[in-house]
């Protein structure tokens, strides 16, 4: 189990008011790809091409967060994926087997809980992605320099960072015409309500969003981007935008994983209520009776929900 997802009210804010930074393709692997999202080049990716771009993408540079994390990453690398530096950050892209035979190409966005790291998400997600055909990138939103007291990415920085990540893949992977949905784990589910707003207000890329184990108290305030929303009276903002939720009853608040001192699934409950105010949708909350705080995938009933959901949009 992943250590220390600490489902932090303070991440919340830290969403929106943490550090920009410039977003740079970084210089480990090959050249970012000079193609746009509009498709042209999508339609030349190979498997062959993007195995060859992800071979390319080992990012040397990159520390592991410990010796756990560095026994995820070797298995990520062993299975076909490929870091990539951004900024003073990274991301990991991997593509299954059956995703260039695809009629539709589909890409999970991944993002991380406290201490997390796209590898471990991975370990998670890797045998369903792998059966349905389906690709992965996951973000690693907190920067390596453990010194930084505001070490994690705001969402307006991570949403501009999803948009260069898919474009500059998309010439090897053809990316650009992929349909791509978000999952967020306990903080990252917390910051994927700002991160499917933001889309919405802008290029509308997200097809869905899975909210695992994570969004903010239910006497506390969202980030202030969602806030802002509320003070505007804005009933539309989450338009079109649609979402899938997990929580666990076991997850009770109490354990130093989700750390709010509150239940998680009146938590969901509450932020399916936020969304549906502001014109969102959500199929559903799957209300685990035995489930915890890390629980979803290990759920194989919630899991091809899950997929059954975004694969239906």
């Amino acid at each position: 189990m992943m250590k220390n997802f600490v489902v932090a009210w303070v991440g919340l804010v830290a969403c929106s008011s943490a550090k920009t930074s410039a977003v740079d393709g970084g210089d480990s692997g090959s050249s970012a790809a000079d193609a746009g999202t509009d498709g042209s080049s999508a339609l030349t990716a190979t498997s062959a091409t993007c195995s060859a771009w992800l071979a390319q993408q080992r990012a040397t540079d990159i520390q592991a967060l410990d010796p756990k994390s560095a026994s995820k990453r070797q298995e990520f690398l062993d299975a076909g994926g490929g870091l990539r530096k951004i900024d003073d950050t990274y991301y990991g892209a991997w593509f299954s087997t059956g995703h260039f035979s695809k009629d539709k190409r589909r890409v999970l966005f991944v993002l991380h809980g406290t201490d997390g790291a796209p590898e471990y998400e991975f370990a998670d997600w890797h045998a369903a992605l792998e059966s349905r055909g389906w690709a992965f990138i996951g973000l690693s939103w907190v920067y390596l320099d453990k010194s930084d007291p505001d070490r994690y990415s705001n969402c307006e920085t991570m949403t501009t960072r999803l948009h260069t990540i898919l474009d500059e893949m998309n010439t090897a992977c053809g990316t650009g015409t992929a349909d791509v949905s978000l999952l967020g784990f306990s903080r990252g589910s917390a910051q994927s309500f700002e991160m499917l707003g933001r889309d919405r207000a802008g290029k509308k890329r997200l097809k869905g969003v899975i909210a695992n184990s994570g969004a903010w108290p239910t006497k506390s305030q969202p980030t202030p981007y969602l806030v802002a929303l509320d003070t505007a009276g804005d009933t539309t903002a989450f338009s079109g935008g649609r979402m899938w939720m997990y929580c666990g009853d076991v997850d009770d608040g109490t354990s130093k994983q989700s750390g709010l001192g509150e239940p998680m699934c009146p938590i969901m409950t509450n932020a399916k209520q936020w969304v549906e105010k502001h014109g969102g949708s959500v199929q559903k909350i799957y209300e685990d009776p035995t489930g915890g705080h890390h629980s979803l995938p290990s759920n194989a009933t919630a899991v091809g929900e899950v997929f059954q959901f975004l694969e239906g949009l």
